[in-house]
């Protein structure tokens, strides 16, 4: 009986030695095992990559976004929240619209001087001089024109007239030989040349003053409504040089339309207090030999009331 006991206690003590050793089995395989999702462990075969690097690989890093061309203007201002793109800066070659429309300042002809030397050798052609001049019989020969006339090669004869600096190139001379009081319109077309001059007097060559003249940097010279009584007159053309000479010009002489009624000082118009007095110089002359004014005038007796 106490031995039967004994083998009961062993046999007990065997099965709770045996309990034993297999909850602490479970416990370490409770240890080792890991959720499904988890990184196997190190003790996986050795055809498979370390469990860190096959499921968990490092991010490569953003490539890095190149700054913008100089002329743009950087991604942050024209994305930022609440800030409105800006306009990108014009180009450095461009000039700003209002710049750019503005009309050009038309510049005043620039004028070149130049020197031709005074001629005292013979007569060369008709026309050259006072000695020999162009002949032209007022009012016979009414309606007058010389075309395509030229004083280039006539040389430079006469240099101190009422034209100032427009008498320093070559010149040509027309005497008008006035038989009967005539009103006339002179017209000298340079067709384009520059810097020309025109002279009208009684003597040759023209005074300083002289009857009448006309200068310009452009356009035609014309000498309008000039009254002339019976005697002989002069017309002198020359330029001021640059350029030396007129290739080639065309010189009328028509018979103008009778002047106003107070063209001249002998008929001035009566007038008295006026206000807005309507007045024209059309078809005037100019009266006297000024010299701050040529330009055609008429005349007036203002008498207080």
């Amino acid at each position: 009986m106490k031995i039967g006991k004994n083998k009961s206690l062993i046999g007990l003590a065997i099965v709770v030695l045996l309990v034993g050793v297999f909850c602490i089995f479970l416990a370490q395989q409770a240890q080792t095992e890991k959720p499904k999702d988890a990184v196997p462990s190190t003790a996986a075969t050795p055809t498979e990559a370390p469990s860190i690097i096959a499921t968990s690989p490092t991010p490569p890093e953003p490539p890095v976004k190149p700054p913008p061309p100089e002329h743009q203007l950087p991604s942050v201002a024209l994305t930022s929240s609440g800030t409105s793109p800006q306009k990108p800066a014009e180009p450095e070659h461009q000039l700003p619209t209002l710049v750019a429309n503005k009309p050009a300042i038309t510049k005043e002809a620039v004028h070149e001087d130049s020197e031709v030397p005074i001629y005292s050798g013979p007569t060369l052609a008709t026309g050259d001089d006072c000695t020999d001049p162009i002949v032209v019989n007022l009012p016979a020969d009414l309606d007058y024109s010389d075309l395509n006339q030229t004083n280039c090669g006539r040389n430079n004869d006469y240099d101190a007239t009422c034209l100032s600096g427009y008498d320093g190139g070559e010149d040509i001379i027309y005497e008008l030989s006035v038989s009967s009081a005539v009103d006339v319109d002179i017209t000298m077309n340079p067709k384009g040349t520059t810097w020309t001059g025109m002279a009208l007097d009684s003597v040759c060559p023209p005074g300083d003053p002289c009857m009448a003249s006309n200068t310009g940097s452009s356009g035609s010279r014309t000498l309008t409504g000039v009254h002339l009584e019976p005697g002989t007159y002069y017309i002198m053309i020359d330029t001021w040089p640059t350029p030396d000479c007129i290739p080639d010009f065309d010189l009328t002489i028509v018979e103008a339309a009778p002047p106003p009624p107070n063209d001249d000082c002998a008929d001035a118009e009566a007038i008295g207090d006026v206000i807005g007095h309507a007045w024209s110089t059309t078809l005037a002359s100019f009266d006297g030999n000024g010299t701050c004014m040529t330009s055609p005038n008429i005349w007036y007796c203002y008498t207080a009331t």
